[in-house]
């Protein structure tokens, strides 16, 4: 897999592009034994890319959305983009999508955040 080095100004060029979240393959051992089945991608968008900096960091957050009611928990996840390739992003579940209210409430979806920082470099006096 190549590791891509993400920035704010590469990130906002991918605005409204999806990313496939892929499952890594379990071992053989358990692939034979048909013990874990492989999970199906994961398809997501990316809605928001926020410069998020001040004097010390400078820094991003990506706002992505699914359209589908499998809830990824707060992990690290391999995502795909067709420009970027393959890269690994923690991912935060921090919202809902949703139709409807009281009993029609139906989930569509759910929203993940990530937060990218670095420290800036300081000149020394």
């Amino acid at each position: 897999m190549n590791e891509t080095q993400l920035t704010y100004v590469t990130c906002k060029s991918l605005l409204n592009q999806g990313f496939e979240v892929r499952f890594p393959e379990p071992p053989p051992e358990l692939k034979a034994a048909n013990a874990v089945l492989n999970p199906p991608p994961v398809n997501l968008t990316l809605r928001e890319v926020t410069e998020k900096n001040n004097e010390d960091v400078e820094g991003f957050s990506l706002i992505f959305h699914s359209k589908e009611n499998h809830l990824l928990p707060q992990n690290t996840y391999q995502l795909h983009n067709d420009t970027l390739g393959s890269m690994n992003i923690f991912l935060v579940p921090v919202g809902e999508k949703v139709d409807g209210e009281g009993a029609d409430r139906k989930v569509t979806g759910y929203i993940y955040q990530s937060i990218f920082n670095a420290l800036k470099k300081k000149e020394r006096v």
